[in-house]
């Protein structure tokens, strides 16, 4: 049977944060995927909350890292610049151009752009500018600025690659987790004593109810410890050592489908590593 080694929980305390750290205890492949579950936190545009119960932290790890730089997307690759009388240098033009967000289906394609300022203000030259069928471009973003009488015009091709080589092909501005925050009352807290808790800890996780704090939410816990510090031994501030709230924010994918295409890669490098060793 194909098993791997399972950390054991062993508790320790420092500045009065309870830490579960790690002895051995060896687990079956088929239990350990099977009691992992995944839960759906929140969706908003192409922002994704989720939480991954029962999984360690090198499995979270890696996630959070193929996400980031492993996910393959296209952008602004070569650039060739005709004109360019703006006062920043072709390469920091091209440079900015190379981080403007796109998404195509198609490789071959060319971009062009070509502003000339023909007023007696400041014109600014945005990713608006940009002509090329068949490409989606992020609206809005600045490129460089022209003065009268001034003018640029240059070609852009695209090109594939992932976050590891640029970070203009990440797929994502923001990937990150963190342990779920774990609140346990030892006694019970009523009237001003549980207003003074509720004050304590982060907005959100202690509601009262009935003149009794009950903890709520401690996923809204940023763990401050200043529960700790006013309350010590009558509460425990802990995290959860194997649920991980993941944050996601795509930039021209949604999350979900993000978080698909990072799994999808996990299992490729997976089947890769295992051709090698057999």
């Amino acid at each position: 049977m194909k098993y791997f080694v399972q950390m054991a929980e062993q508790i320790y305390k420092e500045d009065g944060i309870e830490f579960r750290d790690c002895g051995e205890r060896k687990t079956g492949i088929e239990e350990f995927l099977g009691s992992m579950e995944y839960t759906k936190v929140s969706e908003t545009g192409t922002e994704l909350e989720f939480d991954l119960v029962n999984c360690k932290a090198p499995l979270a790890n890696a996630l959070r890292r193929i996400m980031l730089a492993e996910i393959r997307t296209v952008a602004f690759h070569d650039v060739t610049v005709s004109v360019n009388d703006s006062i920043f240098p072709d390469e920091y033009v091209a440079h900015r151009i190379g981080l403007v967000c796109i998404k195509s289906e198609e490789k071959e394609i060319v971009a062009k752009l070509d502003v000339s300022n023909r007023t007696k203000e400041n014109m600014d030259v945005m990713s608006d500018d940009i002509v090329c069928d068949g490409l989606v471009i992020k609206s809005g973003i600045l490129l460089c600025r022209l003065a009268p009488g001034q003018s640029i015009k240059m070609e852009m091709g695209i090109g594939g690659g992932r976050g590891r080589e640029h970070a203009k092909w990440s797929p994502v501005s923001m990937c990150s987790y963190r342990l779920m925050p774990r609140l346990v009352l030892r006694r019970e807290f009523r009237e001003e004593e549980a207003k003074k808790l509720q004050g304590c800890c982060s907005k959100g996780v202690i509601k009262i109810v009935k003149k009794k704090a009950v903890v709520v939410e401690p996923r809204k816990e940023t763990m401050s410890r200043e529960v700790v510090r006013v309350f010590g031994d009558d509460v425990e501030l802990s995290r959860v050592e194997d649920h991980f709230c993941f944050r996601v924010e795509g930039i021209m994918e949604n999350g979900i489908e993000i978080l698909k295409q990072g799994i999808s890669e996990m299992r490729n490098k997976s089947r890769r590593i295992l051709h090698e060793i057999e």
